[in-house]
């Protein structure tokens, strides 16, 4: 590592911000907890962030090179422009500045090395997972662990309890005085019928129909009655034939497309500033942000889970994005979070 390099890491390192000439400052940060997910959040963490303003009563490289060096104002600017040459590719929005061992700039963004970022971050970094919602009592089921044990073979469900058997057979006793009862009431209402078993089972006799005596008629013989001559003249009408009427042409309709199934809606993810139940609350964060960030995209969704008004300061199609995003906006003094929509 170079002496600039080794300047540059060990002030970042012990939270000093440092001017580069012509390029910008790096400035040391203490980022707030960062929610990757409904149920992941990122702690607190040192990150060092990229200006291209160069601010007053920032010590710069140069300065470090006097003090530490004991060279002059001229010499240790010939050095750093010597290092910044080889250092920097492009120029403007395009340039990389890269330093090794510390990390490098690049689209006006600073991208620290896994030592940077372990000697700001001297702590062990873990993401803290939100615990699931505890389980209803009315799913509650007890493991095998929580019922008590028995020397027997067998299971705690299935050990009868003392004087089981007296009960059973006073059951069974029970339903068949409940049978007997029942086949007894059976017999009285078949004997009440009047003919016993076979008036309400049986095929009851045919009714008697009455004798009817059809008296004999004696017809007289009717007087012989003459044919009428028979007429041989035929008469037979000529119909002429009668063409039929053309049937109308029915128009031919084409059949109409069926409409295309709409491609599913690819997931939305959005960097969360506010969720109120009041949507009022909502429109007002809105007002404010843009009031003081008019840049920034600001919109009011609807959370489909529980219907919340959530507002929503940046949106990616990509859940990195969405959450490397979140370390530009470190200077907004809201809870941010990224939030999964379809």
């Amino acid at each position: 590592m170079a002496t600039i390099d080794r300047l540059i890491f060990n002030a970042l390192a012990q939270h000093r911000d440092v001017v580069l000439w012509g390029v910008g400052v790096l400035e040391v940060r203490r980022r707030k907890a960062k929610r990757i997910s409904e149920s992941r959040i990122i702690p607190p963490q040192n990150v060092v962030k990229f200006s291209p303003d160069e601010p007053s009563g920032v010590p710069s490289v140069v300065d470090m090179l006097v003090a530490t060096g004991g060279a002059d104002i001229n010499e240790a600017r010939a050095l750093y422009e010597t290092w910044l040459e080889g250092a920097r590719t492009g120029r403007g929005v395009e340039q990389v500045v890269k330093i090794d061992g510390v990390g490098e700039i690049k689209d006006e963004k600073f991208i620290a090395s896994p030592s940077l970022h372990s000697a700001l971050n001297p702590e062990k970094e873990e993401v803290v997972s939100m615990g699931a919602p505890r389980k209803s009592e009315n799913n509650y089921r007890p493991s095998p662990s929580s019922l008590p044990s028995t020397s027997s073979s067998s299971s705690y469900y299935d050990t009868p309890s003392r004087g089981g058997g007296s009960r059973s057979a006073a059951t069974w006793m029970a339903w068949v005085l409940v049978g007997l009862l029942a086949v007894a009431l059976g017999v009285m209402v078949c004997m009440n019928f009047g003919g016993g078993f076979s008036g309400l089972f049986g095929e009851k006799d045919a009714p008697v129909q009455p004798v009817v005596i059809v008296e004999e008629t004696i017809i007289n013989e009717l007087p012989a009655v003459e044919p009428s001559p028979v007429d041989d003249t035929l008469v037979v009408d000529i119909v002429e034939p009668v063409e039929p009427e053309p049937e109308p042409v029915k128009p031919v309709v084409a059949p109409k497309p069926k409409p295309k199934p709409a491609p599913p809606r690819a997931a939305v993810y959005h960097i969360i500033a506010g969720s109120f139940a009041v949507e009022s609350n909502a429109d007002n964060l809105i007002a404010k942000i843009r009031r003081e960030y008019p840049d920034l995209k600001v919109q009011k969704i609807r959370n489909s889970r529980n219907g919340l008004n959530m507002v929503s300061i940046y949106s990616s199609s990509s859940e990195h994005q969405a959450a490397g995003m979140m370390d530009n906006y470190w200077d907004i003094d809201l809870y941010l979070w990224v939030y999964k929509s379809n």
